[in-house]
């Protein structure tokens, strides 16, 4: 899988607000482009189909925790590589 980089790397340089633009562009961004590649490969070790492993299960079960996990593997502080300003409760 190709790796995502940003167009603006000063936007890497200071923290966003969870609302703002850049945000939610960011979370759709991943959401709608890595989740279904993600889906097929779970569903494919895991030997289930959509119906038993909706998209939704895999968000919640996978790509929800990955999101947490990855950071941690590769910057030393474990934060996202785009800083959002939050307590964590928001997504």
């Amino acid at each position: 899988m190709k790796s995502i980089k940003v167009k603006n790397s000063l936007i890497l340089q200071r923290q966003h607000l969870p609302n703002s633009e850049i945000i939610v562009k960011y979370i759709s961004f991943l959401t709608i482009s890595l989740l279904d590649k993600i889906a097929i490969v779970i569903r494919e070790k895991l030997n289930l189909t959509a119906l038993k492993l909706p998209l939704v299960k895999v968000l919640q079960g996978g790509a929800w925790i990955a999101g947490r996990k990855i950071p941690k593997e590769l910057r030393k502080d474990g934060t996202p590589p785009i800083k959002i300003k939050s307590d964590g409760t928001i997504f």
